[in-house]
């Protein structure tokens, strides 16, 4: 066993950057039908918005059908009782009407107003969901093009990004856990550095496995952890620059 001065703020960063970040007002909210993380971002630019996702490990939200486009906007089109503006994961290409979603996802689905995009003020670039007490009473969450902070006058002056996360898949098992901890993660890449470390309350390091793994397909793992005291553990499994944290509970 090592104690690591620093590992008690690794973890308690890592909690931050996906909970206490001032530009977040809510999330992460899952959505049950692909699993995914969301964000409500405070209101900001779309470049800005994007660079924010993008630092969470996510981007925009990529729309891929009717019941992504009704969830997300049920969730945050109206959240705290606010009408907004979402910013999605939409922009156009150098070619005038050409729109792609920033993480090359292809475009099956869309939900343009009727006449949009039509680029009005010559720098529409960037799609959004519209809120829904705008003043024509277009149907809410229904798509518009903006420039890239909006326009000047309401009522889209004021966007909120919403974020999307696909979270790495990965399984530790068994928790509660005795002696043994098994890991199953999934690697999309032909080479991965793997980092496993389990980390005590008292922020000492408990254990520590780095792999660099040259194929994709599933990283399995067993550690013995027999040695450890009965108590609660944290896991902070890293694939690349991808991290993800577990509580664990030792039984006996």
């Amino acid at each position: 066993m090592k104690n690591v001065t620093n590992a008690a703020f690794v973890v308690v960063g890592l909690f931050c950057t996906l909970s206490l970040q001032a530009s977040i007002i809510v999330g992460p909210l899952t959505n049950p039908n692909n699993n995914h993380l969301y964000y409500l971002l405070a209101a900001n630019s779309w470049t800005a918005s994007e660079a924010e996702a993008e630092k969470m490990g996510g981007t925009l939200a990529i729309i891929n059908d009717v019941s992504e486009q009704e969830w997300v906007f049920s969730k945050f089109g109206e959240y705290g009782g606010v009408s907004r503006n979402l910013w999605i994961g939409l922009q156009e290409t150098a070619k005038e009407g050409v729109y792609v979603w920033v993480d090359g996802s292809p475009l099956n689905y869309t939900n343009w107003l009727p006449g949009e995009p039509n680029n009005t003020l010559g720098i529409e670039k960037y799609a959004h969901m519209i809120r829904t007490d705008n003043p024509w009473r277009h149907k809410g969450g229904t798509w518009n093009d903006l420039p890239n902070a909006g326009q000047p006058q309401p009522p889209f002056n004021v966007v909120f990004g919403v974020v999307e996360i696909n979270p790495f898949q990965s399984e530790i098992f068994p928790n509660p856990f005795n002696r043994v901890l098994n890991f199953t993660l999934f690697l999309d890449n032909q080479q991965s550095t793997v980092n496993i470390a389990i980390v005590n309350l008292l922020g000492q390091e408990m254990l520590s496995v780095r792999d660099i793994e040259k194929s994709q397909g599933w990283y399995q793992k067993s550690v013995d952890v027999g040695y450890l005291a009965t108590g609660v553990y944290f896991v902070v499994v890293s694939i690349n620059d991808n991290k993800k944290i577990y509580k664990v509970i030792k039984s006996n």
